[in-house]
């Protein structure tokens, strides 16, 4: 359930941010891309927010918690 939007958000982030690099340099182009980028870094995030709590011992969701909560 969760794997198919990480894999999307990674996806998108790396294609957009390669678009972003290949495409003629023009400042709309580029924010563009950018921001498709921010989109599939924010779903990346998120989606994979869950497994990495679920997959980390109880005493330790807190700090995983804590450092993933930032980045987002």
């Amino acid at each position: 359930g969760r794997r198919l939007p990480l894999l999307i958000g990674v996806a998108l982030t790396v294609s957009a941010t390669a678009a972003s690099l290949a495409l003629p340099p023009t400042v709309t182009s580029f924010l563009a891309a950018r921001t498709v980028a921010g989109f599939g870094a924010g779903g990346a995030l998120n989606s994979g927010f869950l497994p990495a709590v679920e997959w980390s011992p109880p005493s330790h969701r807190l700090l995983c918690k804590t450092c993933t909560s930032t980045l987002g």
